[in-house]
């Protein structure tokens, strides 16, 4: 992991690559860079590092001004003196804003908030990989489903169907509300299936992306899904993989 420090204070250099390995251990510091000028050379010559640490008031001029001239990918934390700039610091997307003199209490949460945005940032990677493999390779999930009715057997079309759910056995749910019993489980038909059009909402539900009715806070950290046709319970998802959900919705064809 590499972090760039933008900061124009020996002592103050000396204590974030303190905190650093301690909080950071596997961090490699790739530059320490303690002007706007110098700073804006650097990232136009250099790869985009993973987490830059950025003093504000640095000695020819204010940090801002290297945001607005070249395109920062990396994830910043702010640091600096004063608390004036904490409103414009979140203008840039930044991860969090500590005043000097560092502390290790807040420079520790600091990271906490870096890792977990850069757990999500590769997670979503990871699904919008995912999105695009599957229009790649969209001729090897399966088409349709033979069901049992009776002592007959039909030929269910991906299209007709609009969720499968768990009970005492898994079932498919057509859009016109009919349920027929399968034989895979849902594990197995996350690698059946489409991950462009269905999405596994929690253990015991998997819907197509036109099954969804609609998404509404069920509590604190929870959303309540509404599925088309409804069931007779309700649908709970995590706040955590509803971030996942929302990013499906908005790039699934």
């Amino acid at each position: 992991m590499k972090i760039l420090i933008i900061e124009d204070e020996t002592a103050a250099v000396k204590n974030l690559r303190r905190l650093l390995h301690q909080y950071l251990p596997e961090a490699t510091v790739v530059g320490v860079i303690p002007s706007v000028s110098g700073a804006i050379s650097w990232f136009k010559t250099n790869v985009q590092p993973d987490l830059v640490l950025m003093d504000i008031e640095l000695t020819d001029g204010k940090s801002f001004d290297i945001l607005q001239h070249v395109q920062v990918e990396a994830d910043v934390i702010f640091i600096t003196a004063y608390d004036e700039y904490v409103l414009k610091a979140f203008d840039f997307n930044s991860v969090d804003y500590l005043l000097k003199p560092v502390s290790e209490e807040k420079f520790a949460q600091a990271v906490q908030k870096f890792r977990h945005r850069l757990i999500r940032q590769i997670t979503l990677e990871k699904l919008a990989n995912m999105l695009q493999q599957s229009a790649l390779n969209n001729a090897q999930y399966k088409r349709r489903f033979l069901v049992k009715k009776g002592n007959k057997l039909l030929n269910v079309k991906q299209e007709q169907i609009s969720y499968f759910y768990r009970d005492e056995y898994v079932f498919l749910v057509t859009r016109q509300g009919a349920k027929f019993p399968i034989t895979q489980s849902l594990e197995e038909l996350e690698a059946l299936v489409d991950p462009a059009l269905f999405f596994r909402i929690n253990r015991k539900y998997m819907a197509h992306i036109d099954a969804i009715a609609e998404m509404e806070a069920y509590d604190k950290s929870r959303f309540r899904i509404v599925l088309n046709p409804a069931g007779s319970e309700t649908i709970v998802m995590s706040q955590e993989k509803s971030r996942l959900f929302k990013h499906w919705l908005e790039n699934a064809s």
